[in-house]
């Protein structure tokens, strides 16, 4: 992580550009979930049918995971990067974050199968 970050300043600048990123990408994400919810709805879809059961629960732990994994870990680098604390590099190298991410790849695939394959049917 040292060859990637010349100090603090370098850390704040990569979250600051990640945070938009991130920021727009929840929106997004709400935004469709908003759609779909209409969609449902309008459709006479039942909110409690499996495949929709299935991506309440796995946004749920997607809100979960984001919450007290990732959000925590980048609130920790900062204050590391702000103090120039010799944490920094150590959290930097934390992997816990990485696998975070992808179980937000994965668990979003699988919520995007669910939608559209809809197992257990539509009823």
């Amino acid at each position: 992580a040292q060859r990637l970050w010349q100090g603090g300043d370098d850390v704040e600048a990569a979250f600051d550009a990640e945070w938009k990123y991130t920021t727009t990408s929840q929106f997004l994400f709400v935004v469709w979930m908003i759609f779909g919810l209409l969609n449902a709805f309008f459709s006479g879809f039942n909110f409690f049918a499996p495949w929709l059961l299935i991506a309440y629960v796995l946004l749920g732990v997607i809100i979960i995971l984001r919450g007290s994994v990732t959000t925590t870990w980048q609130q920790r680098v900062l204050q590391a990067a702000k103090n120039n604390s010799p944490d920094l590099e150590t959290l930097l190298d934390d992997t816990t974050p990485r696998t975070a991410i992808w179980a937000y790849i994965v668990l979003s695939v699988i919520i995007v199968y669910a939608m559209t394959l809809k197992p257990g049917g539509i009823q």
